[in-house]
């Protein structure tokens, strides 16, 4: 367990320092997706909203990105814990 509390406040760290420097260019697919002319074809919103469209909580700004990454990596580990939890209870049984 304390393996588990040791990583996560590393995730935490990690995700709350390092998201100021991700790069706010495209990603692979969508400069592929310019390139061809086909980047139109893809901007419609899959639900009305997001929680966190392109990464932000509000507004666009460098706090906003920082706490979208804590948020994120909080949610992930809750869900990996979770899963974890669940499989090892049916292990059991």
């Amino acid at each position: 367990m304390t393996v588990i509390v040791v990583l996560f406040i590393i995730a935490i760290v990690l995700a709350f320092l390092l998201s100021p420097m991700a790069s706010g260019h495209p990603d692979g697919l969508e400069k592929v997706a310019e390139l061809l002319g086909f980047i139109d074809l893809g901007e419609g919103a899959v639900w009305n909203s997001s929680p966190m469209p392109d990464y932000t909580l509000f507004g666009d700004s460098v706090v906003s990105g920082m706490l979208a990454g804590l948020v994120g990596t909080v949610v992930m580990f809750g869900l990996g814990f979770g899963l974890a939890a669940l499989l090892k209870k049916k292990k059991e049984v």
